[in-house]
């Protein structure tokens, strides 16, 4: 076989097996005999008859007709197969192409669903990204939120308990000044009760006097009782009203410190002036009436000496 009918039959395709592989198994026979002598003449026709076969098969591939070989009996299975064989495995081999271009197409529609579906998946999965990522924002202010209603609530809680300690406090103080103006009414009471006596002794000596001896009604030393008596009256009227007001305003300031703490200093700063308006007054009267023992006591004096005198 020439160098040219090689090249040849390299650039045919591979149509079918059973047409090249006679040739073939034919050559690989001769090639593997043993004791095999290139010099026979037996084997050089051999080899010259694979060769006209070759070059009658490519001839014949080429030309695409079988006409010149139908009066050939030894190659007459060639033609067969040729004739049957070789197109059915043509026609099979169409038909497999084209089921590949079926199956390609269908197989790139997969593909494109396919990636038609991944692309949703994809888009999915970023919504669901972006979803996850404002939840996570939503929470984390939510958190932010709960923390700083807490700190607020804390911050609440401690200014409350503050509130209630202030308050308690100032109930504390509240309670101590009313138990120290209680103890200082106490003292003026039992001082104008001291008074009091003092003034009936006054008022006994007086009516000793009146009884004993005729005094002149035009005297002013008599006057100046009349206005000692009745300023007296007016003082024990006062202390009968302290007295009767010294509960009530207890009363009044506990009830008010009870119902609302917060008003504790207004209340009490009233309940103060109150009660230092009647310290005051009381203080005024007890004066008057000291004045008034005192010019008593000059005056009995005064008319007692003028008496003995006469």
């Amino acid at each position: 076989m020439s160098n040219q009918e090689i090249n040849e039959l390299n650039s045919l395709p591979v149509l079918d097996y059973d047409i090249f592989g006679k040739c073939n198994d034919m050559m690989n026979f001769i090639n593997n005999t043993q004791n095999l002598k290139r010099d026979d003449q037996q084997i050089k026709q051999k080899i010259g008859a694979v060769g006209k076969l070759i070059n009658a098969l490519l001839k014949f591939l080429k030309q695409q007709d079988s006409s010149s070989l139908q009066d050939q009996p030894e190659y007459y299975d060639i033609v067969y197969l040729i004739n049957n064989n070789l197109s059915q495995k043509i026609k099979q081999y169409e038909d497999k192409i084209k089921q590949m271009i079926t199956t390609d197409q269908q197989s790139q529609a997969e593909i494109n669903r396919l990636k038609q579906e991944i692309q949703n998946y994809v888009d999915d999965q970023r919504k669901n990204v972006k979803q996850i990522e404002e939840q996570k924002q939503m929470i984390k202010a939510q958190k932010n939120q709960l923390d700083l209603l807490e700190v607020l609530e804390s911050e609440q809680i401690q200014d409350i308990q503050n509130q209630y300690d202030n308050l308690d406090q100032l109930y504390k103080q509240s309670t101590n000044q009313i138990k120290g103006l209680q103890i200082e009414l106490k003292q003026k009471q039992d001082k104008i009760h001291e008074q009091e006596g003092k003034l009936n002794q006054l008022q006994q000596q007086i009516k000793k006097l009146q009884t004993d001896q005729s005094q002149d009604r035009k005297d002013p030393i008599f006057y100046n009782y009349q206005q000692i008596l009745q300023r007296n009256q007016e003082l024990q009227e006062i202390n009968k009203q302290l007295c009767i007001l010294k509960p009530i305003f207890q009363q009044n300031n506990e009830e008010k410190i009870d119902e609302n703490l917060q008003n504790q200093n207004v209340q009490n700063e009233k309940l103060n002036q109150d009660i230092k308006e009647i310290q005051n007054n009381i203080l005024y009267k007890l004066k008057e009436l000291q004045y008034a023992c005192l010019f008593l006591s000059i005056g009995v004096g005064l008319y007692l000496i003028k008496q003995y005198q006469e």
